[in-house]
């Protein structure tokens, strides 16, 4: 087992210099927020000269062959800056820590140590199954979970808001409601939520695009979810290595890794298979699709295998080798997060798997395809599922309150400046690795 890596040293933060701060000046509503700003001020904190030769650095760390290189390279110019931003999560907290460490910090006082989500994306949040079987709309990927602070997780998804308002017509003013949604959503569902909540909306909780959400997830069949992979065979079904292009068979190597690992879980599957080009970060890594007999009988669970890379939040490099499963499990555990029968985080060899099973009810909203109105809902939601995150933490919502105290206002116009920064930030870093 690799050595445990020592959480990176945040520093304390400085005072910010008054180009970064405007002043509130009234509630966190958008009608306050101030629009006329000089151009400055959401100008990008890091020279993206810098992006292709810290892309190289990357990709060598990860130790990856050429042909998984060229699958994240793809993978990367087809996404644009949506993929820049879901990729690189260790990208995003070093700038957090570097050149954002002054635009990232949200109130004069740092915010009380959480199990932070570390990766909290619109891209991760969907439709999965709690730990009492119910359908509910909430964070669907821990892989990047680890001690930080609530700006860790505020800070990563109002960058998303802001990229998502890139483009749209009077960008940095959408961008400026969305995080008053965020941030307004967040300290309320702390003063409702007295002690640690589940981590996720029901459908009678949800509303616009996460309550059409969960009415569709709901119709999903074990059925629908297996008819692309597999096809029928002697024993009852097999994956479709020949006859689906994101499938390919498991090389012998591979398959006595599967054993390995699945023997500490005390797992047997019928079938296995490499999953080609799938995930955000994790693209290029050991990622394998296997089918496993249900106690009860009837179709196979669809179980999924992957590799996990290191949280960005205690690690300085992506070496998968410096990946410490117990991170993930002990943030799992404090998150109190959904978590199927077949979880578990396993490890063979200096590299840690996540096993879990791909549910029939697993669903995801396209934020980009989303009007603004529907936008706003979105933004409310999140912003409810991190407070309950954090509210699971040691200090619980007492702590996150006196934190934010009666500066909520300060809160979301400092939100505002470091969201349209970043998604700045993430255009010209595009611009600079060609990807526009």
């Amino acid at each position: 087992m690799p050595p445990v890596l020592p959480l990176l040293v945040r520093q304390a933060m400085p005072p910010i210099p008054p180009a970064l701060v405007r002043h509130a000046e009234g509630p966190a509503d958008s009608a306050h927020l101030s629009h006329g700003r000089a151009s400055e001020d959401d100008s990008a904190l890091r020279p993206s000269s810098e992006m292709p030769g810290w892309l190289a650095r990357y990709e060598r760390d990860l130790h990856l062959s050429d042909a998984a290189l060229e699958s994240r390279r793809q993978a990367l110019h087809k996404g644009g800056t949506a993929m820049l931003l879901r990729m690189f999560p260790q990208r995003f907290h070093e700038d957090l820590q570097g050149p954002y460490l002054e635009a990232a910090r949200l109130l004069d006082r740092p915010g009380p140590p959480v199990t932070a989500v570390g990766d909290g994306h619109l891209g991760n949040f969907g439709t999965v199954l709690d730990r009492n079987g119910s359908l509910v709309w909430s964070i669907n990927d821990y892989d990047q979970c680890a001690p930080g602070k609530p700006e860790d997780d505020l800070c990563r998804l109002g960058a998303d808001l802001g990229r998502v308002c890139r483009g749209r017509d009077r960008a940095d003013e959408k961008t400026d409601k969305l995080v008053a949604e965020l941030t307004d959503a967040y300290r309320q569902e702390l003063k409702r939520a007295s002690m640690p909540r589940p981590l996720g909306l029901t459908l009678d909780e949800s509303d616009g695009p996460v309550r059409h959400l969960l009415k569709r997830a709901a119709r999903h069949t074990p059925e629908e979810l297996l008819e692309p992979w597999t096809e029928p065979a002697a024993n009852g079904l097999r994956f479709k290595t020949s006859s689906n292009e994101r499938l390919k068979p498991v090389t012998e190597e591979q398959s006595a890794r599967i054993d390995a690992l699945l023997a500490q879980a005390g797992v047997q599957v019928q079938d296995r298979a490499c999953r080609l080009e799938a995930g955000g970060s994790s693209i290029g890594l050991d990622r394998f699709y296997l089918l496993a007999a249900r106690p009860g009988g009837g179709l196979p669970a669809l179980l999924e295998l992957k590799q996990l890379l290191p949280a960005a939040l205690c690690s300085p490099t992506p070496d998968p080798s410096a990946t410490d499963p117990e991170v993930m499990r002990t943030a799992l555990r404090d998150l109190h997060a959904p978590q199927d029968g077949w979880q578990r985080v396993l490890q063979l060899d200096g590299k840690s798997y996540l096993l879990r099973e791909r549910q029939p009810a697993r669903d995801s909203i396209d934020p980009d395809k989303l009007d603004f109105e529907e936008l706003r809902c979105l933004a409310r939601q999140a912003g409810q599922i991190l407070a309950r995150a954090h509210a699971a933490s040691p200090g619980g919502c007492g702590a996150l309150l006196s934190w934010i105290g009666k500066d909520q206002d300060t809160m979301t116009q400092r939100l505002s400046s470091f969201s349209r920064r970043y998604a700045h930030q993430l255009e010209s870093d595009a611009t600079a690795l060609s990807l526009r």
